[in-house]
């Protein structure tokens, strides 16, 4: 008896789950078991060592079963398949998209070339494997890292192996659909998705036109991408009134993935975002920024968001481009301020408020009653 000879669910004594581990229905495990005869027959060498029928009892299957269902958190439904020309196209590709097995160092070929124009296209960058013009097809240390990258904004597993999760995300950012073999996007029942923001640090407001903020986005979205867009202006004038060189204003839209749990990624600098202007001593001037909050099932390929997008996002996917599709705006975030660093006192005045330094210092209630005051607070004397 070989191990590609199925045996019937029934008949396999599956161990008692370990503590926290859910039992496997028997739907699951039939899977399961397609699955280890699958890589039986796939794998000469696996179905030499054990053809015995002594290693063939159910315990045996029903412990590889479990190891597959563990390593690949379900048995992988095979009929999904790679929908982008950039991997569908290649035979290798789908087999790493069914981890059969991933793709990860030291594959070379057609496929690996096609992986690297894959993360090219998704806005990233493989200086050395395109020296030449075009990928080299090697998956070496230098597609690792980039794969892992990937795998970090996407909020998946960074272990630099292109598999089912990475295969999936990168799939979805080149067609512009969700990934194949997700669940659904939006927001569960199929209501509207909201949001919201969670201050890690207040808006903080700095000598000479300086400001930081960190936010933390909320959602009850699920598998899809939070769009900001972003609309920032930036006045900066030396004392004699020439330019100074860090004025400027810029328009973007930066993007995070909203993974089927919720969670959003990335998370760094222990934020979703940062706002952030830089002091600029001896000058005056004034800023500004506005962010309009979006949900999308997915990146607009045509806009190419990428981490290198826009120089003010700070490494977030981002791009210059009008994206489509970006529907309803969740919520609205502004800051701004005018400062004067050229004459004393220097004042900084946040955006809808008065400069507090440049004021006149405040009368007193009881001049306007009874005259002015002398120094011991009763009125002066005539």
């Amino acid at each position: 008896m070989s191990l590609a000879r199925e045996i019937p669910p029934e008949q396999i004594a599956l161990p008692a789950p370990r503590v926290g581990e859910p039992a496997l229905p028997p739907s699951v495990l039939a899977a399961g078991n397609r699955a280890v005869a699958s890589l039986v027959r796939r794998s000469r060498p696996v179905a030499a060592r054990w053809s015995a029928p002594a290693a063939c009892d159910g315990a045996l299957l029903a412990g590889l079963a479990r190891a597959v269902l563990q390593r690949q958190g379900a048995a992988l439904d095979q009929s999904v398949d790679l929908e982008s020309p950039q991997l569908a196209s290649h035979d290798r590709l789908q087999q790493a998209f069914d981890n059969r097995p991933p793709m990860a160092i030291g594959e070379s070929g057609d496929a690996v070339a096609a992986l690297q124009q894959g993360l090219l296209d998704a806005g990233f960058l493989l200086p050395r494997s395109t020296k030449t013009g075009s990928p080299d097809g090697i998956f070496g240390s230098e597609t690792q890292q980039v794969v892992k990258a990937f795998q970090h904004m996407q909020g998946i597993g960074k272990d630099g192996v292109a598999g089912r999760n990475t295969l999936a995300e990168l799939d979805g950012r080149l067609t512009g659909r969700k990934p194949p073999g997700t669940g659904p996007s939006g927001a569960p029942g199929g209501g509207a998705v909201t949001a919201s923001q969670v201050d890690v640090l207040p808006p903080t407001f700095k000598e000479c036109g300086g400001f930081e903020r960190k936010m933390d986005w909320e959602t009850d979205g699920r598998n899809g991408y939070l769009v900001q867009e972003i609309t920032r202006t930036r006045k900066v004038t030396e004392c004699d009134g020439s330019e100074h060189a860090d004025s400027g204003d810029a328009h973007f839209w930066e993007a995070w993935r909203v993974q089927e749990d919720g969670s959003i990624h990335p998370h760094s600098g222990g934020a979703h975002d940062r706002w952030q202007q830089n002091s600029v001593p001896n000058t005056r001037g004034s800023w500004s920024i506005t962010g309009e909050l979006h949900f999308v099932e997915q990146l607009d390929p045509a806009a190419k968001f990428s981490p290198f997008g826009s120089e003010f996002a700070g490494g977030l996917y981002s791009t210059t481009a009008q994206p489509a599709g970006l529907g309803p705006v969740l919520r609205t975030n502004s800051s701004g301020a005018t400062w004067d660093c050229c004459s004393e006192p220097h004042t900084q005045t946040p955006a809808g408020e008065s400069p507090a330094a440049a004021e006149a210092p405040t009368a007193n209630p009881l001049e306007a009653m009874f005259g002015p005051l002398g120094q011991g607070g009763s009125p002066a004397e005539s």
